[in-house]
């Protein structure tokens, strides 16, 4: 049930997501649950100008299989994290 939740929720992004995450070289939601969400959105972030912290969400959510809702306080510290990537 878990794995299922995950895969719709990674099935419904948006197209403009999978193309950032192409342009950072990342494709499959193996690789993102290897480097982590924090990483994968750091990386799609140098790879393309536009990409937001929405992008990142999205990312934590998919690997939790939860809406952006239900693990807000999780992301803002994800946010903090990937912030500190950044730099």
């Amino acid at each position: 049930m878990f794995l299922a939740g995950v895969v719709q929720i990674f099935l419904s992004f948006l197209p403009w997501c999978w193309e950032m995450l192409a342009r950072a070289g990342i494709t499959s939601l193996s690789q993102i649950r290897e480097i982590g969400s924090v990483v994968a959105y750091v990386r799609a972030k140098r790879a393309n100008r536009g990409a937001s912290l929405n992008l990142l969400w999205a990312l934590e959510s998919a690997l939790c299989g939860q809406s952006w809702q239900c693990t807000k306080p999780c992301l803002q510290r994800i946010s903090c994290a990937a912030t500190v990537q950044q730099t």
